[in-house]
């Protein structure tokens, strides 16, 4: 992505003269040096969340510009605004969209029309109904002016959390919309003006739905397509209904996108793409899981042959909400933005994928808008058309505690920032093995990578690599990625390990466990096949182990199973042995000995944990290990009675003594002597 430091500095001079908060039309804000975009005007006080909702576009491309949907506070109106991409500034042009302070609207160009879809929010006032507005266009004043005709109120009994409009290859416009926990569509019949009434989506299971279910509408190869959450039923899902353009208007076809359990939410977005071996049509759809490592948002791709695929957008613990999706078919580039943390917002991140591979790294992604002076950003909103070089990429959002819009606008084009490479696993410090495995990936999806051992050259490779038969000594493992236009890592990742094949390893089963929970403070649980850390109520574990080692130890570990993950994970102490797994309850439990062996942060369900006790175990002898919360985020593992087969395990190393003796001979005859001797001797 190219830079935008030009524009940057443009602004930057612009903004010596401004004082206080801007209105449509003055100089933004000056940014500190790490904000990220820019700071519009002021919505006022008369209108909340005015970028939202998630299925609906703000902005559309004409002209050379970039035009948005924006609230004037002195109108009391939502106008459209121009941005001067030059001193990133928006002028009110004056055309009204909707004179309702609290209303949602959806903006489609079709390139030489631009139509809005717009509707209040009280769903049984006749006054929020939706409308449908259509605008003609002067490049040479560069205006827009209603249509005779315009806006036609929609027979939709009042308003809705969000209305959305799409036009066909034949020229039909297309609404939908949920209300009364059903998916609503509409279309114009003989002219742009002309709407039948309001009718249920004649499609599987498009009533039923819970009341915030929500529809999208999107425009692809000849088809009209929307989707809609149902978070009413077992298992919950995405439904997917499609209409060829042309066909009978109750004529749809309908499937699943993707179900499963807590799989969907009212939030998602769509974009559509004709004529493309990448797909058909793609969403970011956010899900209700909970777990931290659990997908958040999926990026769903309706493929050429008719069937949905999911990509790993975020997790739970990324904690993104109401995201958007963008296509840049020119460069090969998909973009997904979204706010984090929900829900109240703070900044909007973005991911960049290829097109034809969609591959997210984990993390939030890189800042998109990211300001000091507004730190509760959130309801991204953008454009229904496609990207290009010519277009770059804007975006607005809005800060409900400053009620400030806020902005970003940079330019697209040949990638020139190489990819980051990452080791994600591999041996480190001294090993007892003369093999080695790495996991390695990169920031920027679809990436190729290349390794070296030891200063070897570079050849290509995948994760993961393995290595066999290394000599006793140390090594050092190089991976760098080279991203889909060719730009390379400059510095590679790299891991240095020891091999010392001397050095042995036991892999010890407990001799007793049980947890201690304290609102049954004299119950023993040592039968029991689970073991726990949780602060809320407090219950800890206990493990003890019986070690016996022909050797000096060089390392400890303990390794337990996550069976339920958390956020935070608990801490391992030293604790005393005089327990009996039979007996132990939390009053008799043991007392810790010394200050935490090891502690852990997030840990992900289905994993192995790994502590660090080696300065607990100081030779043979039984020891125990006392897992004590941190968190009311609680964890559980199984114990030794449980029938997973990854039950709690100490990791002993240690050092066979290979040195051979040296005797000495302390006393005995020398020279001549008797017929009988006596030595004495030591070594």
């Amino acid at each position: 992505m190219r830079s935008r430091w030009v524009r940057l500095i443009a602004v930057g001079a612009a903004c010596v003269a401004m004082a206080g908060g801007a209105l449509a039309g003055s100089v933004p804000s000056r940014a500190a040096l790490t904000d990220t975009g820019f700071r519009a005007f002021s919505y006022g006080t008369s209108t909340t969340a005015p970028t939202a909702k998630d299925p609906q576009s703000k902005l559309w491309f004409n002209d050379g510009v970039w035009w948005g949907s924006l609230f004037n506070r002195s109108t009391l109106k939502f106008q459209i605004h121009r941005l001067d991409r030059l001193t990133q500034t928006w002028t009110d042009t004056g055309a009204v969209i909707d004179e309702r302070d609290v209303s949602r609207s959806d903006m489609l160009w079709d390139g030489t029309k631009l139509y809005a879809v717009t509707s209040g929010l009280t769903s049984t006032t006749t006054s929020n109904n939706a409308r449908v507005l259509r605008f003609s266009y002067d490049a040479g004043t560069r205006t827009y002016t209603l249509d005779s005709g315009f806006p036609v109120t929609l027979s939709t009994g009042g308003g809705m959390e969000a209305v959305g409009i799409e036009k066909d290859t034949t020229g039909k416009l297309w609404v939908t919309y949920t209300k009364n926990q059903s998916v609503y569509i509409t279309h114009s019949t003989t002219a742009d003006s002309a709407w039948a009434t309001p009718f249920v989506l004649p499609a599987t299971e498009s009533t039923g739905l819970l009341t915030q279910d929500e529809s999208a509408i999107v425009s692809y190869n000849g088809k009209i397509g929307i989707m809609w959450g149902d978070q009413a039923r077992t298992p919950m899902r995405y439904r997917w209904a499609v209409h060829n353009d042309g066909a009978a208007t109750n004529v749809w076809q309908s499937s699943i996108a993707l179900q499963g359990a807590e799989i969907a939410d009212n939030h998602f977005n769509l974009k559509g793409l004709d004529a493309d071996p990448s797909g058909q049509v793609f969403a970011v759809a956010k899900t209700s899981l909970n777990a931290a490592n659990d997908p958040l948002h999926y990026v769903l791709v309706l493929k050429n042959t008719g069937n949905w695929e999911s990509h790993v957008f975020g997790t739970v613990a990324e904690n993104h909400t109401r995201a958007q999706v963008l296509i840049d078919r020119e460069n090969r580039g998909l973009y997904v933005m979204a706010t984090s943390p929900c829900c109240s917002g703070g900044a909007i991140y973005y991911k960049r994928t290829n097109l034809d591979s969609p591959s997210f790294s984990p993390g939030l992604g890189t800042p998109f808008i990211q300001l000091g002076s507004d730190v509760n950003i959130n309801n991204v909103s953008t454009t229904k058309q496609e990207l290009s070089t010519s277009t770059g990429l804007a975006a607005i959002a809005s800060d409900d505690t400053t009620r400030f819009y806020v902005h970003t606008d940079f330019d697209l084009g040949p990638d020139t920032t190489p990819p980051d490479t990452s080791i994600t696993s591999g041996p480190s410090g001294t090993v007892d093995v003369d093999t080695a495995t790495f996991a390695f990936s990169a920031n920027e999806g679809g990436s190729t990578f290349e390794c070296s051992l030891d200063g070897g050259a570079f050849a290509g490779c995948t994760s993961p690599r393995t290595y066999a038969g290394l000599a006793d000594g140390t090594h050092t493992f190089q991976v760098r990625a080279t991203d889909l236009v060719g730009n390379t890592d400059p510095t590679p990742a790299s891991r240095s390990w020891t091999i010392d094949t001397s050095v042995l390893t036991a892999t010890l089963a407990p001799a007793a466990d049980a947890r201690a929970e304290v609102n049954k403070a004299n119950t023993n649980f040592g039968a029991d096949p689970l073991l726990q850390a949780d602060s809320s109520p407090n219950t800890e574990s206990f493990v003890k182990f019986d070690v016996n080692v022909p050797g000096a130890i060089t390392s400890a570990t303990l390794r337990l199973y996550v069976v339920n993950g958390t956020s935070n994970g608990p801490a391992v102490y030293a604790a005393g042995s005089t327990w009996a797994e039979t007996g132990i309850t939390w009053n008799n439990k043991p007392a810790r000995t010394g200050s935490a062996l090891d502690d852990k942060g997030a840990l992900a369900v289905n994993t192995w944990t790994e502590y660090a006790v080696t300065s607990g175990v100081t030779g043979n002898g039984t020891y125990t290990f006392n897992v004590v919360p941190t968190s009311s985020d609680g964890v559980d593992f199984p114990s030794k009675e449980s029938s997973n087969p990854n039950k709690p395990q100490l990791v002993v190393k240690y050092s066979l003594d290979t040195t051979t003796p040296e005797t000495t001979i302390d006393s005995g005859p020398s020279g001549t002597s008797s017929s009988s001797a006596s030595f004495a001797f030591s070594s």
